[in-house]
């Protein structure tokens, strides 16, 4: 099979595989409280900061870039592309086949670091040999996963089972019902993130709706926190901010049904929405991948795909509702904290063992100004893998 045939396919089973995981990629958002629905209007725009910045200038990166080897080995490397290190040895499977999803932009590394969720286990990434790993695997199907803030346990949602998890690292878990007791007209479908350590942003499906809430993991309390019609909505995706302040809502195409683009920006205590109709009109279709700029009202977005020559990416100023170009021909994939860099990559595949892709970081000046960094070429599925603190 020639390499053209075979990215097809992949394209194919990769959207296909979107297909039969329903909206998963993002967020549905939920606090504490009693409020209802909000309706769907436009509010003030919160203060953060909506500029990309240099780096910090102590001349020390605060995070390493983690990928899997063609070594089967988990490697990290220094935004600059120096230092590669490799490290945690993982299963290289002998054929191609679907993976577990995490969401993307969390990466499959625990937010210290400490752990790494892959193929079914949940490993200790400093342990070489692979020998501090956990089984957790369900059974077969998809999988969508989010480390709480401290690192200590995950959420984890498999496709068509009756319950969300919560996994810890010593291997206890919790079940959670999609029906709520307090809310038996809803059903959560999509695991979107972590609002706080407590509460869990969803996607819930309503009668003629499709809504984001908030989940109580210690009670399994639901709270709506703003609904959307399904007329004219075609496939609703989300994105949780990092810090689970705000959630963000855009839509693609489904098949030849009617379609109306919108972007959104839910805040997840008030559930107050705001829509930025620029961008969902020069984007028009929605967005491949997205990812969201710790501590910044700043996404970074990519539209299209490798294997069709349309692949594009974007900086989305979710305050002034601006869309500017960045670099084509490679996915948004990750943005590290403390101000760190943007990653990006050529492959975002649900299928273990392929690759090798390209892993680059991308880093600012201070006119803005963007700052492409290669970092490896022999990085495999996903490829990208999360951010370890720098030592």
């Amino acid at each position: 099979m020639n390499r053209h045939s075979s990215n097809c396919r992949m394209a194919r089973l990769r959207r296909g595989f979107e297909q039969f995981l329903g909206p998963l990629l993002f967020l549905a958002l939920l606090l504490v409280g009693c409020e209802s629905p909000s309706p769907h209007k436009a509010q003030a725009t919160p203060t953060r900061s909506s500029a990309p910045q240099a780096g910090s200038s102590s001349g020390t990166p605060a995070w390493r870039i983690a990928y899997l080897g063609t070594d089967g080995r988990m490697h990290t490397v220094r935004p600059d592309g120096t230092d590669d290190h490799a490290g945690l040895l993982l299963p290289m499977p002998g054929a191609l086949r679907l993976q577990n999803l995490a969401i993307p932009g969390g990466g499959r590394l625990s937010p210290d670091g400490r752990y790494l969720v892959y193929d079914g286990v949940i490993a200790q990434s400093t342990v070489p040999d692979g020998s501090g790993t956990m089984q957790f695997t369900f059974g077969a199907g998809g999988y969508e996963f989010a480390w709480a803030p401290n690192g200590t346990h995950l959420a984890v949602n498999r496709d068509g089972e009756g319950s969300l998890r919560i996994v810890d690292t010593s291997g206890h878990i919790t079940s959670i019902p999609r029906t709520p007791q307090n809310a038996p007209g809803e059903l959560i479908t999509n695991l979107l993130g972590w609002i706080d350590g407590a509460h869990l942003a969803v996607r819930v499906l309503q009668s003629s709706s499709v809504a984001v809430g908030s989940l109580d993991t210690a009670s399994g309390a639901l709270r709506v926190l703003a609904s959307v019609p399904m007329q004219n909505l075609g496939t609703d995706k989300w994105l949780l901010s990092p810090d689970g302040r705000e959630a963000l809502l855009y839509n693609i195409p489904f098949r030849a049904d009617p379609y109306t683009p919108i972007v959104d920006v839910i805040d997840t205590a008030s559930g107050r929405v705001r829509s930025l109709p620029t961008i969902a009109r020069t984007i028009g279709h929605g967005f491949s991948t997205l990812v969201w700029k710790p501590g910044a009202e700043l996404a970074a977005a990519s539209t299209g795909y490798v294997e069709t020559s349309d692949l594009k990416g974007w900086l989305l100023d979710l305050s002034r509702d601006t869309v500017t170009h960045l670099v084509d021909g490679q996915y948004a994939e990750g943005w590290a904290p403390d101000n760190g860099p943007l990653v990006l990559g050529t492959g975002w595949e649900a299928i273990v063992g392929y690759g090798p892709f390209e892993l680059s970081a991308v880093t600012f000046s201070a006119s803005g100004a963007p700052n492409l960094v290669p970092l490896t070429a022999s990085a495999m599925t996903f490829p990208f893998l999360g951010l370890m603190p720098a030592s």
